[in-house]
């Protein structure tokens, strides 16, 4: 099949995966900043990623540094490189399987848990996205799942953060 088929077929959408991903960030609430935590904090990748899995909380992190070095919490939308970003998280070749692949599979996981909202979709696979850049702590449900010793250090975190005059 040429390409002016497929694209005939497709409505003009290509099924293959975009080679950027649009993405910006969400401003957050005031009380959101006071008693949440920065996607780059060691709150999430401590505490969270045992919900979200390594490759999402590493995807968030890595969306969230560029889209704060570009221009923190701006309504425009930023392209990010796949390729670089697939390179950047590990999965190489195996992220480029489109929506089944690892990296839009992580992709959905985030928006499942608030830390991103998909904006728009081109054939089923994700092209904008607006990532929020200070997110809740664990919520209970999750916790309850966790062995006593992550839950002591959870606490542990909490008193020892709160306690450092609110700095996140």
């Amino acid at each position: 099949m040429t390409a002016a088929e497929q694209q005939q077929i497709t409505g003009g959408q290509s099924s293959r995966p975009p080679a950027v991903l649009l993405v910006r960030a969400k401003k957050p609430s005031l009380m959101l900043t006071e008693t949440g935590f920065s996607v780059v904090s060691p709150y999430v990748e401590q505490f969270w990623q045992s919900a979200l899995g390594p490759t999402s909380t590493a995807l968030v992190r890595h969306l969230a540094r560029h889209r704060l070095h570009i221009g923190d919490e701006s309504a425009r939308y930023t392209p990010v490189d796949l390729a670089v970003t697939r390179i950047a998280l590990g999965i190489g070749r195996r992220g480029m399987e489109g929506r089944s692949g690892p990296l839009f599979k992580s992709v959905d996981r985030l928006a499942r848990f608030g830390f991103l909202t998909i904006d728009q979709a081109k054939a089923g696979t994700p092209s904008r996205v607006t990532i929020a850049t200070h997110v809740v702590t664990v919520p209970v449900g999750i916790q309850r799942e966790w062995p006593d010793q992550l839950l002591q250090r959870h606490d542990a975190f909490l008193r020892q953060v709160r306690g450092d005059h609110g700095d996140r």
